[in-house]
């Protein structure tokens, strides 16, 4: 019974694999941007009943989900199709497929059906930013002082005109002080402005210091009374004095106590780099303020104690490596309140601060006061507190959530793209129409920029009249004449380290071909036995020597494989072939390497790429930095020699110079006479040493790629 339902699960397997390379997916990259043109061709090694349509063909998110996209398709034979669509700008980034379904066929008189799916990498980022974008003002701003601080940060590596809009809004719209905002400052404002100032390496030396003094600290800066009267006799701290007119007394003590005999105006100001600042101005005859030195800070400048404002200001202070009291902050959190939770642990990592933030979660967001008291999403708040997890399990779950919740507020999007999404970089995105051409004697090319406008480079034959270069700031068309008996052509679009290649076919080309139009993907060769970089330190009389594998990843043979070395690896390292004349699909070749051959480096340190290339402009770099430990024995082993030599003599003529007093300073002279060949041998081989560890200046990978980019 065992042996005919293991036979049964071999014949299933073997079907399995069968099927799998019965449809061949090529596509010329493994990662797109959103708003970009896949293209992809799909060979069949066996006669399809039907004329595949659109519905054999889709596109599918990662669990399987259909994405709706406007495919096109072109039959170029039974067995060769041609398809291209636009990826949906709205897609998150992650893995998707392009999947080829429901191809019948028969074998042996029996209908069968089968199914192939490529992956795709689509990288994007999150919608607010393009949301947030939109929302600001013709000067810059976005509302308010702390939206624009955010939203300057939130769009730095995104839209970075759109922030840098933002940020001089900011400069210009600075009090006279350095605060914010302008003639109404307050420590929220300021605080957040501070942060995106310092962000964006501008001058915060003002901004800083009016945020360091507007704490409630008696210690920094100086303080006086101004007392104003006709005629009063007073009492200040314990002293009798009489004021006629007006008089400014010094305030050293933080408790102040006045009372006079008739009505007075008070006024006590506080002095800090040459900023004068008014605490009260009042008519009294009694007066008892004590000047509040916890640290804290208020809503306004030295103002009655505020926990959030409190909060904001020690969070940025820290981040310029500020040292602000914390003493008011670990003593005064609310029990109640999620917000003071999620501040005192992103400063302090106050234990139960984050007990009580994951008591208080809820399903993957937080409520602005404790779970028992309210259930509504707060994603405000949710985002602070986020950030104060980002190294606990549960930070993943509520940035997902907060994923969506980007588009409806530009404060709260601020926050979120800034604290849990800035690690997202715009990238170009341009797309393609059509992605090929069939047999057309004319046709339309529309090249279109989804991002910042970008300079795109075009190579095509004489005729089509198409630009070598040209800045694409939205969408262009070129109307395209194609000459009788013209032969097959390609136009291929280049921007950043990106190409399209639109293959042009024409009446001079039959369309039964076995090869792909589409180039390969340029990592296509996959080395199987080497890290990326190799780091290596080795003896001048060492000799290396190891077997390279690499293998194609493409699902058709690459030509001329060959190998380059940049850098000074030329000098130290030696390939036991130069090239290889083919490499068939998922074949694995191997590679002697010999790393100091001869045995006799010249340099300290010997760097650069070893490059596998392909006919078909595949690129695969290997990185290598070989460091040689030079070796000092030999030169250690004749200063010890020549000091035993000296150090006789000297020994000899300390003898004489005992004996013969008259002799001293002869004797001097030859003391000094055997250090001057130390010196010079010390000074040889330091020479020596350094002129082997000198490094010498070589093309990078990125510059050579550049020379050869496709």
């Amino acid at each position: 019974m065992k042996k005919p339902l293991l036979l049964l699960l071999i014949a299933i397997i073997l079907t399995l694999n069968v099927h799998a390379s019965q449809i061949t997916i090529s596509i010329p990259r493994t990662s797109y941007q959103v708003g970009e043109t896949i293209q992809a061709e799909v060979f069949l090694s066996i006669s399809p009943v039907n004329e595949l349509t659109f519905s054999n063909f889709e596109f599918l998110k990662e669990n399987n989900e259909k994405v709706s996209v406007a495919l096109f398709l072109e039959k170029l034979s039974n067995t060769h199709y041609f398809i291209y669509f636009n990826i949906p700008t709205s897609l998150q980034k992650g893995n998707y497929k392009f999947k080829v379904k429901n191809v019948n066929y028969i074998e042996n008189n029996v209908l069968k059906q089968t199914s192939e799916e490529k992956e795709i990498y689509i990288n994007s980022i999150n919608p607010g930013f393009s949301y947030l974008s939109q929302q600001q003002n013709a000067d810059g701003s976005f509302s308010n002082i702390q939206t624009t601080s955010l939203a300057a940060l939130a769009l730095k590596n995104t839209y970075q005109d759109k922030a840098e809009q933002a940020i001089n809004y900011l400069i210009q719209n600075q009090d006279p002080t350095g605060c914010y905002p302008k003639n109404n400052c307050n420590i929220k404002d300021t605080a957040f402005a501070l942060l995106s100032l310092h962000n964006f390496n501008e001058n915060i030396i003002k901004t800083k210091n009016w945020l360091n003094d507007a704490s409630n600290n008696f210690e920094l800066g100086t303080w006086s009374l101004i007392i104003s009267s006709t005629n009063s006799a007073c009492v200040l701290n314990g002293e009798n004095i009489t004021i006629t007119q007006q008089q400014t007394f010094p305030i050293t003590s933080k408790n102040i106590l006045i009372n006079c005999t008739q009505e007075v105006t008070l006024k006590l100001n506080h002095f800090y780099l040459g900023n004068t600042y008014e605490i009260f101005n009042e008519q009294t005859t009694y007066k008892n303020h004590i000047i509040d030195d916890s640290g804290c800070y208020g809503i306004y400048y030295k103002s009655t104690c505020n926990y959030e404002s409190t909060a904001y200001a020690t969070w940025v202070l820290q981040q310029l490596n500020e040292n602000p009291s914390l003493t008011y902050l670990q003593g005064n959190p609310s029990d109640t309140q999620t917000l003071d939770h999620a501040l005192l642990y992103l400063i302090t990592n106050n234990q139960y601060s984050f007990n009580w933030l994951l008591n208080n979660l809820q399903n993957n967001y937080w409520s602005s006061q404790s779970a028992s008291l309210n259930q509504n999403p707060d994603n405000y708040v949710s985002t602070f507190a986020a950030h104060s997890l980002k190294n606990n399990p549960i930070y993943n779950n509520v940035k997902s959530y907060l994923y969506d919740k980007t588009t409806s507020n530009a404060l709260t999007s601020s926050l979120i793209l800034y604290l849990l999404f800035d690690d997202e970089l715009s990238q170009p995105s341009i797309s393609i129409s059509p992605g090929i051409v069939n047999q057309q004697n004319e046709f339309t090319l529309i090249i279109t920029n989804n991002q910042d406008p970008i300079t795109i480079e075009i190579i095509s034959p004489n005729f089509t009249s198409l630009p070598q270069s040209l800045l694409l700031e939205n969408s262009q068309s070129f109307t395209i004449n194609i000459p009788e008996n013209t032969e097959a052509f390609n136009i291929e679009i280049k921007y950043s380290n990106i190409s399209y290649l639109i293959p042009v076919l024409t009446q001079q080309q039959s369309n039964i071909t076995t090869t792909p139009l589409l180039p390969p993907p340029i990592n296509s060769i996959l080395i199987l036995n080497f890290p990326n970089l190799i780091n290596q330190t080795l003896n001048p009389d060492d000799k290396t020597e190891d077997i390279l594998k690499f293998q194609n990843t493409w699902d058709f043979p690459l030509n001329n494989i060959s190998f380059i070395l940049t850098g000074t690896l030329g000098e130290i390292l030696t390939l036991k072939q130069t090239n290889f004349n083919v490499i068939q699909p998922n074949q694995t070749l191997e590679q002697t390497i010999i790393i100091n051959k001869d045995r006799n480096p010249q340099l300290g340190e010997y760097y650069g790429y070893l490059i596998i290339t392909s006919q078909q402009s595949t690129i695969t770099p290997l990185e290598f930095n070989l460091y040689f430990t030079m070796d000092q024995e030999p030169l250690d082993e004749d200063i010890e020699k020549i000091l035993e030599e000296n150090q006789g003599e000297l020994t000899n003529e300390t003898g004489e110079d005992q004996q013969d007093n008259g002799d001293k300073t002869e004797k001097k002279k030859s003391t000094w006479l055997w250090i001057i060949p130390v010196l010079l041998i010390i000074i040889i081989g330091l020479l020596v040493f350094f002129l082997k560890g000198k490094k010498i200046k070589t093309q990078t990978f990125d510059q050579y790629i550049k020379n050869i980019k496709r």
